[in-house]
């Protein structure tokens, strides 16, 4: 739509439309003749000289829209809009996908509201973030600020390892995975070696279905995705520091 629409508009957006979320992008340049609207979704290696240059430059990316829209369950096609050119091609064109709504249900004992999260207080404990990246830091003791704990800081493995082995008041460990000097896992290896009580959460941008066992296998007792979800943090946190 940017490359092609050189004077006019462009709009994108979704609705809801049960079952489906509808996502649209809609343009004022150059439209597809009838014919090539009727195959852009298609594959192709050999292109006709008559066709027009969007055509050309959009099939393949198309092609591969549509093969991941048809994994997710949803559908995609494009509508012409309301001006034509005289070359018989229509005046700018809206694509259109779909993707099944669902609700995301989670695995908590029950719905928290904003008030809610007083209810995540561990006073007298302390947590030791391990992460480097500055913002991901802040976010957390975001998260943490209403909670009553003492918070360490520790920006790569080593410096954890050393922190878990000279400060037994450390409570719980929230580990990233990606980290300079000595790794997120090899990291909680070594604290496990020598705290093997000690509840080390994993936070990780990676964490695929395969990659659980990995995770679990160095020691980590749990393990939460990034962007991590506050409520879901401290659902973890709570389970391992709630008072007994």
């Amino acid at each position: 739509a940017l490359r092609f629409t050189g004077n006019g508009f462009i709009k994108f957006g979704y609705y809801v439309e049960m079952p489906n979320i509808v996502f649209y992008v809609k343009d004022t340049g150059t439209g597809f003749t009838e014919i090539e609207k009727d195959s852009i979704f298609d594959q192709f290696e050999h292109l006709q000289d008559n066709v027009s240059e969007r055509y050309k430059v959009s099939g393949i990316s198309l092609a591969i829209a549509k093969g991941i829209v048809d994994n997710l369950d949803g559908k995609i096609w494009v509508e012409s809009g309301e001006e034509k050119h005289k070359s018989d091609e229509e005046e700018g064109l809206t694509f259109y996908f779909t993707v099944p709504y669902q609700s995301i249900s989670r695995n908590v004992s029950r719905s928290y509201k904003k008030n809610d999260y007083k209810d995540f207080v561990w006073p007298k404990k302390t947590i030791l973030i391990v992460e480097d990246a500055v913002i991901s830091y802040e976010l957390l003791t975001k998260f943490l600020k209403d909670s009553q704990v003492d918070i360490l800081h520790a920006v790569d493995g080593l410096q954890a390892v050393n922190l878990c082995k000279n400060n037994s008041g450390i409570d719980l460990v929230l580990m990233d995975i990606q980290l300079p000097i000595m790794n997120g896992l090899e990291a909680t290896g070594q604290i496990k070696s020598f705290r093997p009580e000690l509840p080390i959460i994993a936070q990780t941008a990676n964490a695929m279905e395969d990659d659980k066992p990995n995770i679990m296998a160095a020691g980590c007792d749990d393990y939460v995705s990034k962007p991590i979800n506050r409520l879901e943090l401290l659902l973890k946190i709570n389970e391992f520091l709630k008072p007994d």
